[in-house]
């Protein structure tokens, strides 16, 4: 808990991290967010955009905060 942010903190994960992680977790398929990096580039905050376009979270943080 040392940044604040709970047991559930992704603040440090990186792109290619969080991409994997959203797949495991069956929130996106690979093939959607393949689609999604390519168009808006692979980064942690094109990923954080789909998060909040399907699932309305500003982020994977927040969203594990409510799961």
């Amino acid at each position: 808990l040392e940044n604040g942010l709970g047991k559930h903190s992704v603040a440090q994960l990186t792109a290619n991290e969080l991409f994997n992680e959203l797949i495991e977790r069956k929130l996106f398929t690979y093939d959607e967010l393949k689609l999604l990096t390519n168009i808006n580039g692979f980064s942690v905050e094109t990923l954080n955009d789909a998060i909040f376009s399907r699932y309305g979270y500003r982020d994977f943080n927040q969203m594990m905060e409510y799961e």
